[in-house]
């Protein structure tokens, strides 16, 4: 295994190419190409494509981040940084992480060389909770439980700027593709769109509930989707027209994503399915069963694929081809 120079760790990830212990699948539905579990008292949190779509990134404990090969599931290597509680974002390839260090510290990391870069520090009664990087990773945004989210040089820790005007505490925010827009979510219902140099508001779409889980952009900028408790939606950025509803989940729906077209959206629900939608319809296409919760999922960069979290286990499916 490749190691990065400065960086200590050991293979501690299980590869399992099959789809053991979920529910028999129909035969037109996507199958698990393959499943990455953690041993050895390790632990997977979340997990995430690299915006080129080569490498799998996971998130956890014993190690950090485990970096795979997208296509075939292997392990390419493993970084563990020193005095990290848990990491919670990863720039687009995977060069820079955020992590929960002692205590409330919010620490930036060279992933490549394990060196830590930064800290970002907020006031002093200011929890941060880390969201998202700019797709560069030159930036981070940032929430607290206040009504201001906040974004932050990567490499220096120097605050550039925030954006006020939520009624309640900020849940949820994330950059835009080109990192030129924020948008944000609070635990009152609200979605806003920001300036992300000016922190101008641009959008205010008040009274579409959402959930404390996040809100994103379509790849292309054109579009707005959130997980919206369980009927996630999605708006056109422009203006926030309502565009679609997405109902069936049965349960809460934790992460809502589109595909780099806007034309699905997948979706991961506490009712132990992830589901792939149609937007122009809002029918389902496909239904992904887990035996657990699923917790996150997301579209491959390409559409061909897709990854859930549940259960500790990261599953990459192979979505069938469109007749």
């Amino acid at each position: 295994m490749n190691r990065a120079k400065g960086v200590t760790g050991a293979t501690v990830f299980g590869l399992l190419l099959a789809g053991a212990g979920i529910p028999a699948r129909a035969a037109d539905e996507p199958e698990v190409a393959y499943t990455l579990t953690a041993d050895k008292g390790g632990s997977v949190a979340s997990a995430r494509f690299s915006a080129d779509g080569k490498k799998v990134f996971t998130l956890g404990d014993k190690p950090a981040i485990g970096v795979w090969d997208a296509k075939t599931g292997k392990e390419i290597r493993s970084v563990e940084l020193p005095g990290v509680r848990s990491v919670v974002a990863l720039s687009g390839n995977g060069g820079r992480a955020v992590a929960y260090g002692e205590g409330s510290a919010v620490l930036v990391w060279d992933v490549a060389t394990g060196k830590q870069l930064a800290e970002l520090k907020g006031g002093p009664k200011e929890q941060l909770a880390v969201r998202h990087f700019s797709q560069d990773g030159e930036r981070v945004v940032t929430t607290s439980e206040g009504k201001t989210a906040k974004v932050w040089e990567a490499r220096t820790g120097k605050p550039l700027g925030s954006f006020t005007g939520h009624k309640g505490p900020v849940a949820s925010a994330e950059f835009n593709a080109d990192g030129a827009r924020v948008a944000t979510g609070s635990y009152f219902g609200e979605i806003k769109v920001w300036d992300a140099e000016s922190g101008k508001e641009l959008l205010d779409l008040a009274g579409m509930s959402t959930s404390n889980n996040p809100t994103m952009f379509s790849a292309d900028g054109k579009f707005i989707v959130s997980p919206r408790f369980d009927t996630p939606a999605v708006w056109a950025a422009k203006d926030g027209k309502l565009v679609q509803e997405f109902k069936g989940h049965k349960g809460w729906c934790r992460t809502a994503r589109l595909d780099a077209p806007g034309e699905h959206i997948v979706t991961a629900g506490q009712d132990k399915t992830a589901r792939v939608w149609d937007v122009k319809t809002g029918e389902t296409l496909h239904t992904l069963k887990h035996e657990d919760e699923v917790g996150f999922a997301e579209f491959s960069p390409d559409g061909s694929r897709v990854l859930t979290v549940s259960g500790g286990k990261v599953r990459v499916w192979q979505l069938p081809k469109a007749k």
